[in-house]
């Protein structure tokens, strides 16, 4: 990174919500499987609560996906709201320095 330059946070946190996001796949496609393994070797009432209990950690996962991309997804509004009042803020400072300009000198 050149010296004087800042970060760029967006693409990192981008980037690693994407890997993350794939990993919640990932784990999902493996349960799944579990699943089909389950239902192959079917053992009786063991093989069910097995079988409930990987559909309950799949319902989980998901959510998790599902929820952290809508919270991702309101904090870069929530962002860009900030970003949009900050300018205005400094445009404002800027208009009033120009004013007072000439009344401070």
């Amino acid at each position: 990174m050149p010296e004087g330059s800042e970060p760029d946070f967006g693409s990192e946190s981008e980037l690693n919500s994407d890997r993350s996001h794939r990993a919640g796949l990932v784990l999902i496609a493996g349960l799944v499987l579990e699943l089909i393994n389950s239902i192959v070797w079917f053992h009786g009432p063991e093989t069910i609560a097995g079988m409930v209990a990987v559909v309950l950690i799949v319902g989980g996962v998901w959510g998790e996906l599902f929820f952290s991309h809508r919270a991702r997804v309101a904090g870069d509004k929530q962002l860009a709201q900030y970003d949009a009042r900050d300018a205005e803020a400094n445009q404002k400072a800027k208009e009033a320095a120009l004013e007072l300009g000439p009344v401070l000198s």
